[in-house]
Parts: structure tokens; sequence; C-alpha cells
């Protein structure tokens, strides 16, 4: 898939997704990874995104927008120390 770069925790998050068939990685995508795929339950196309966040120094507003977002179906998750 051409994502041999990206850091392991994403890419084993991505293999456990089992209502999701990931069919195409973009490096194209600014601060992060980019994943698309299918969701087989609703035959919908979606894409997973995962930031490179830098809490003292980001160059991208887009993750900073979206982790004050609070709503049920977005997941939160913690970032390693």
């Amino acid at each position: 898939m051409d994502d041999e770069n990206v850091d392991e925790i994403i890419k084993d998050f991505i293999s456990l997704q089992n209502d999701i068939v990931i069919d195409r990685y973009s490096d194209s995508g600014a601060n992060g990874e980019l994943y698309f795929g299918k969701r087989e339950l609703l035959s919908d196309r979606v894409a997973l995104k995962f930031y490179y966040y830098n809490k003292d120094v980001s160059t991208h507003n887009e993750p900073l927008i979206l982790k004050s977002i609070e709503h049920p179906n977005i997941l939160k998750f913690m970032t390693p120390r």
C-alpha cells in the first residue's frame, strides 16, 4: 500500500479495522497520514486521517479545530508520551 514509512502504531490500528476495507493510502496530506476505504456495514467511503500533533508548535489549524469538537461519533484517544 506504499505506507512503509508510517509509524507502526498507526499501521497496527489500520490492520485492526474489521468493518473498513482500506484500499488506499496517501502521503500528500499535511501534518499526518491519510487512508481511504469502504465501510462494509454501510457501504460508504471513509477517510481516516492521523495527525502528528505537537501542542507547542502547530503548523496547521485543522488538528486544533478537530480536537475541540465534542460528539459521540468522534473517537478521542491519547498520544504516547
